[in-house]
């Protein structure tokens, strides 16, 4: 059954197994910004039912994504690659002395760093979100 079948049928007031509530949970944490007490109203479950649920959303993402041949690590296998191409660009320019060439590989290899630290610096932030928001739930008992 798909998310949006799913949704419709806890519109309609039926009642949802763990599975099909947790796949309309990420599918609304990936397509609406609702926070955890309108989901729970939603499903008509506790807070923090739907507060686990988020949390094995996320675990699963976090899986996918550090797994062997995960997007982070793939992300650091490209930034590499094209950090040593434009280091060449760099080296071949300044020899040639083509300033405006030169001047144009260092701007685009610090960008491609810069942009590569921002999503480190994302997944990061995303991981530190996850932590207080269990926290906040510790705290709340």
């Amino acid at each position: 059954m798909n998310p949006k079948t799913i949704l419709e049928k806890a519109n309609e007031g039926k009642d949802l197994s763990k599975d099909q509530r947790r796949r309309a949970v990420k599918y609304l944490m990936a397509t609406e910004d609702l926070e955890t007490v309108e989901l729970a109203d939603r499903f008509d479950v506790s807070y923090s039912t739907v507060y686990r649920d988020k949390k094995a959303v996320r675990e699963e993402l976090n899986d996918q994504l550090l797994g062997n041949h995960s997007i982070a690590g793939r992300l650091m296998i490209a930034y590499q690659r094209t950090d040593r191409e434009m280091a060449e660009v760099v080296k071949e320019a300044k020899s040639q002395g083509d300033l405006q060439q030169w001047r144009l590989a260092v701007r685009d290899r610090f960008k491609t760093a810069k942009d590569f630290a921002d999503v480190i610096g994302e997944m990061q932030m995303l991981r530190r979100l996850d932590e207080l928001e269990e926290h906040v739930e510790s705290i709340r008992g």
